[in-house]
């Protein structure tokens, strides 16, 4: 069955006005699931879906993408059509016979040339703004870079790390001292969960946890060691401050150790490490 050239241009305006709402929905969506990687808030991530749908179609008015503006942009773009695409608007009745033998010239020229004509809107650009702003959801989500943002992290009084020298006769005013000591809970990316950064050193956590200790003392020193089921894993320094950060498989206990610069050993007390699994979905 052969299409009139009126059916092809309904057709054509009818898909072109889909890419339409397709393209502002995918940059709403991106930016719904980028406010989500930030807040892990999903109200938030509503918020921001239905903002920029309404923003984009207050700028854009997909709502004017009807036939006429489709038939104007055929004529601006194929010269063979002659700027006589409104004619297949018309009805063949209303129309002088010049006119209709246009019309019908017109109609063949689009039947030919219908699938070389690329849309007047290009989903290209908005597809790789999805693609990057899902990205950055999904790496802002798994290196924790907005821990803090979200209300849910558990903020526990500090409680500072007391370390005890080897040499008991040796002067405490010697002694490097804590001044900043923090751990930092990454969860396993399937439970949704915001990071936590915590003081406290007594750690009870989900299985597959990724956990980050960081020490800084007031004086320089030699070395900070972590000791933990029965290994000395080395903390590295870092703009000052020492960071170890391990995936414990199963519970037991920690404590730290450090040697000052004359190469005096320091040791803290024993801090418990508890690993807990997940609890298996019930149907």
């Amino acid at each position: 069955m052969i299409r009139s050239g009126q059916d092809i241009v309904k057709k054509i305006h009818k898909k072109w006005q889909l890419r339409f709402l397709l393209e502002i929905a995918l940059y709403g969506i991106g930016m719904a699931i980028l406010v989500y990687g930030i807040t892990s808030n999903l109200l938030f991530s509503v918020f921001s879906l239905v903002g920029v749908v309404l923003v984009l179609s207050f700028v854009w008015k997909p709502w004017e993408y009807d036939i006429t503006h489709v038939s104007n942009y055929l004529d601006a773009k194929q010269s063979s059509f002659e700027y006589s695409t409104s004619l297949l608007l018309q009805e063949e009745d209303q129309l002088t016979q010049l006119a209709r033998l246009q019309r019908d010239k017109v109609g063949k020229e689009l039947a030919k040339t219908v699938g070389d004509i690329s849309p007047e809107r290009s989903l290209k650009q908005a597809f790789i703004t999805f693609v990057l702003l899902a990205l950055g959801a999904w790496l802002i989500s798994y290196f924790g870079l907005v821990d803090g943002f979200n209300g849910s992290g558990q903020q526990i009084p500090e409680q500072h790390i007391i370390f005890s020298a080897v040499d008991s006769s040796q002067s405490a005013s010697e002694q490097p001292m804590i001044m900043k000591q923090s751990v930092r809970v990454r969860y396993p990316n399937y439970t949704r969960q915001a990071s936590k950064s915590t003081t406290e050193m007594n750690l009870k956590e989900l299985q597959g946890s990724t956990i980050t200790w960081t020490l800084e003392f007031d004086k320089k020193v030699q070395s900070v060691t972590l000791q933990q089921l029965g290994e000395n894993d080395d903390m590295v320094l870092s703009e000052g401050a020492y960071q170890f950060s391990s995936k414990p498989v199963a519970s037991g206990f920690y404590n730290f150790k450090f040697v000052d610069t004359l190469g005096r050993p320091y040791f803290s007390e024993l801090y418990s490490l508890e690993i807990f699994e997940d609890q298996s979905p019930v149907i």
